[in-house]
């Protein structure tokens, strides 16, 4: 189960998707490679929680999903867009009524700004109510905002050692 369903993501973006399991992938990908990072796990668990069997949140926490629903729903948006084009062993087969692939890039780069935007609102609505989701920053230092990048914090303090074969 997800924080969205098909229904909550037809409402909100317009997609036609025919094949469920290549929602369900792409459920899973967002899933996986942006809620739990953006959110934490232990965040994505208590709202998933309440989404799955209804527990009680409080106010700031329904807001907070309000707002990582609809991330949510941008984010398949932004994986699902280049779905009106098959691929095949020929080269890609495009339908009919397909808008071009210059069209569909442009889409898609609207989309992901939007999302992006959207998960800007999230990660300030985040350090705005600390207090609210101790889920999010429990392993930090009171001030210290929670860092949105990748990169790891690891500092090596020997050098590299470098072997050139000879």
């Amino acid at each position: 189960m997800y924080l969205i369903d098909e229904a909550y993501l037809k409402s909100r973006v317009n997609i036609a998707v025919k094949d469920s399991t290549v929602l369900k992938i792409s459920f899973q990908n967002v899933t996986d490679f942006y809620l739990q990072e953006l959110l934490s796990i232990p965040l994505y668990d208590l709202l998933l929680d309440h989404t799955q069997n209804d527990t009680a949140i409080t106010p700031k926490q329904t807001e907070l999903l309000a707002k990582v629903k609809a991330y949510f729903a941008l984010m398949v948006h932004y994986d699902l867009i280049f779905n009106l084009f098959e691929v095949n062993n020929k080269g890609n087969k495009v339908e009919a009524d397909a808008p071009s692939v210059e069209l569909m890039k442009m889409q898609r780069s609207e989309v992901l700004s939007k999302a992006e935007q959207m998960k800007s609102y999230i990660e300030r609505f985040l350090n705005d109510n600390r207090g609210d989701f101790p889920q999010y920053f429990s392993n930090e230092q009171p001030d210290a905002p929670k860092p949105t990048s990748g990169v790891s914090p690891i500092v090596f303090l020997d050098e590299p050692k470098i072997w050139i074969g000879g």
